[in-house]
């Protein structure tokens, strides 16, 4: 995920932690393989498994991370500490997406797509979604809909964001 400034980039990882790396640079150079382009800034640690996906908060002050059943949230600031974890679901996270308001975002998997206030965790909305789980989530330009992309790849239904309804 690109920071909203576009100077950083976090990666989701299989070693358990989200890479957070300086891309300032990358304009400037030469080649798109420059070691100049790319610097590690830090990597964030506390995944129990493999990491399966990283957004940023709008604001880019946070970035949001799921792995296992979990979601982590991090600071950017130069403190670069874990700020909260959530029990999110009963089995791995897959998707996560940040809703263009700045106030809330989503998780899915395990048949449920789950709507957050970003700045508390608390839950908003629990929606039964796809029979073979939840691959995919993206929000409308505008944050009222959610959209979600069935785990077989099969369906895609759009929700609507201050009801949970279909």
């Amino acid at each position: 995920a690109f920071s909203p400034c576009g100077t950083t980039l976090a990666a989701a990882s299989s070693d358990h932690t989200v890479t957070l790396w300086n891309i300032s640079d990358r304009f400037g150079a030469q080649s798109p393989f420059d070691s100049k382009i790319e610097r590690l800034i830090t990597k964030f640690k506390g995944h129990q498994s493999w990491t399966s996906d990283v957004k940023y908060s709008n604001d880019g002050k946070t970035i949001i991370s799921a792995g296992d059943n979990s979601l982590r949230f991090w600071d950017c600031s130069p403190d670069q500490r874990l700020i909260r974890s959530l029990e999110a679901h009963k089995n791995r996270v897959c998707s996560i997406a940040c809703n263009p308001d700045g106030v809330s975002f989503a998780s899915a998997n395990d048949h449920f797509i789950k709507i957050w206030d970003i700045e508390s965790g608390r839950l908003l909305h629990r929606l039964e979604s796809h029979q073979k789980g939840t691959r995919w989530l993206v929000y409308s330009p505008d944050g009222k809909t959610l959209t979600s992309m069935s785990g077989d790849r099969t369906a895609v239904k759009l929700w609507d964001t201050q009801t949970g309804n279909l």
